[in-house]
């Protein structure tokens, strides 16, 4: 069953996933292959948000701003990176996870971070979703067709539902 998130459990949430720390100390977000970069971004508080237990790991597939469907073939169980703009945050995220990507990466379009709210579509996205700094997801375009690039968290396991 998912926890309901209060404003002081919500704030004390971003300020852990802002610092790039889970529970233990370790890094949130990184970039696991070629190299370890740690990752700053922000999180989408809309939908129940389903953090991994663990660490995962996984590739990442660039998909343009997401506003359409996505291919599952290509993004299944992939970091399913995204341009910011065109379309919601929720739009992008539910086109996502519909393709059965493992979480959202949206590439900001300014270098300044905000939390990415519900545009009253929300309903049932389970997809974690990010926003990343411009110069960190020029950092994974640039890498993709070179090398596998891939992002690992490293959380408690948590259920949040977001209203």
């Amino acid at each position: 069953q998912p926890q309901k998130i209060n404003a002081m459990m919500q704030a004390l949430w971003l300020l852990a996933l802002a610092l790039g720390v889970d529970a233990g100390g370790s890094p949130a977000l990184q970039i696991v292959e070629p190299w370890i970069y740690r990752l700053a971004f922000a999180p989408g508080m809309f939908g129940q948000v389903v953090l991994p237990a663990g660490r995962f790991v996984a590739g990442v597939e660039y998909v343009g701003d997401a506003c359409d469907s996505i291919g599952s073939q290509t993004v299944r169980n992939k970091f399913v990176l995204a341009d910011r703009g065109n379309c919601s945050f929720v739009v992008k995220a539910k086109h996502a996870e519909q393709a059965g990507g493992f979480a959202l990466l949206v590439i900001n379009n300014v270098d300044q971070f905000f939390v990415m709210t519900d545009d009253g579509s929300a309903g049932h996205v389970q997809l974690l979703t990010l926003l990343l700094r411009p110069v960190d997801g020029a950092l994974i375009r640039k890498h993709l067709d070179q090398v596998k690039v891939a992002v690992g968290f490293n959380f408690h396991r948590r259920h949040y539902l977001f209203d």
